[in-house]
């Protein structure tokens, strides 16, 4: 099984790969703009690049210790040894 946790110079070189994809996708929409409504969906939640810019390490931390909290996630697995499960779940908390 693998947990993925975004943490230290791998952690780092992650954020700033997915970081990078999401200006592409805004650069992608910044030329077509009637693709951001091509599912339906209105008042698209699409950042600026100014706004991707913007996020760092600590910015990103801060959100994941106040929105990541074990009254706010669902643990749920497949296929896993529930004793294997609670192990890792028991590390994270």
């Amino acid at each position: 099984m693998k947990l993925f946790l975004y943490v230290g110079s791998t952690g780092n070189n992650i954020l700033h790969m997915r970081l990078e994809k999401v200006k592409a996708e805004i650069d992608e929409y910044s030329k077509n703009p009637q693709a951001v409504h091509s599912a339906g969906y209105g008042n698209s939640l699409a950042a600026t690049e100014a706004t991707v810019n913007r996020l760092n390490n600590t910015i990103l931390e801060e959100f994941v210790a106040e929105n990541y909290t074990t009254l706010r996630i669902i643990l749920a697995a497949s296929g896993v040894e529930h004793d294997e499960l609670l192990q890792l779940f028991i590390r994270l908390t």
